[in-house]
């Protein structure tokens, strides 16, 4: 959760880049149109607070602040007068502070996630459960969750099944009988779609950033 500082932080930022923005849009640097509670498409601050910031910004030489003269209905809240350099380097400043706060926090996602590895990963084909260290996953029963896990299990880790010889399983449609099933996109789908429901649901149960299965080129892989 974000402190109070990097909240405030990151909303400066953020006017600071709308700032900036609509300064591409005008031939001067020194009257940037300004819209706080007519543009409704940005809606991230309170327009209270996004003025207090404003005017912050406008004390400490930033921005220099002037009220609208035109008539016009769709005229903007304000005008803003970009100070040089200090908005640049303030600018400069959020960029660096935001993008290395962001690799921290990958950092730290990255070293609490959960390795499916060290929980290991076992599977109950009568009863149709994923069983990940102490969590069991139900799956459901005869459908194609259920026959794509049966079909991947029958097969050792790391080896990789072509598409159809799971979606044999998954329907019924054996080669034996019916020959070798069509390489359509709507055939290598189901298969794919199942692989996609199973991983989701044991990061959804596990908080776990790791795939049990992986695709490559329409074939599928049980990673542990």
């Amino acid at each position: 959760m974000s402190s109070p500082e990097e909240k405030f932080d990151e909303s400066v930022w953020h006017i600071l880049k709308k700032i900036k923005e609509r300064s591409l849009y005008t031939d001067t640097e020194k009257r940037v149109p300004y819209f706080v509670i007519s543009d409704l498409r940005d809606n991230l601050l309170p327009p209270d607070d996004e003025i207090a910031i404003l005017k912050k910004l406008h004390r400490q030489g930033v921005i220099k602040l002037t009220s609208p003269d035109s008539v016009d209905l769709m005229r903007p809240d304000l005008y803003i007068e970009i100070i040089k350099p200090a908005f640049d380097q303030l600018c400069e400043f959020h960029k660096i502070f935001t993008d290395g706060r962001e690799r921290v926090k990958d950092k730290t996602d990255n070293t609490n996630s959960i390795e499916l590895k060290s929980l290991g990963v076992k599977y109950d084909n009568e009863k149709a459960i994923l069983e990940i260290g102490n969590q069991r996953c139900q799956l459901p029963p005869y459908k194609n969750e259920h026959y794509f896990c049966r079909s991947m299990y029958e097969h050792g880790v790391s080896e990789p099944i072509d598409w159809s010889v799971i979606y044999e399983k998954m329907t019924g449609y054996y080669e034996a009988f019916y020959g070798k099933p069509q390489r359509t996109r709507e055939n290598w789908r189901l298969v794919y779609d199942a692989m996609e429901a199973l991983n989701k649901r044991l990061k959804e149960l596990t908080g776990t950033k790791d795939n049990l299965f992986s695709w490559q080129e329409k074939t599928i892989k049980r990673n542990y």
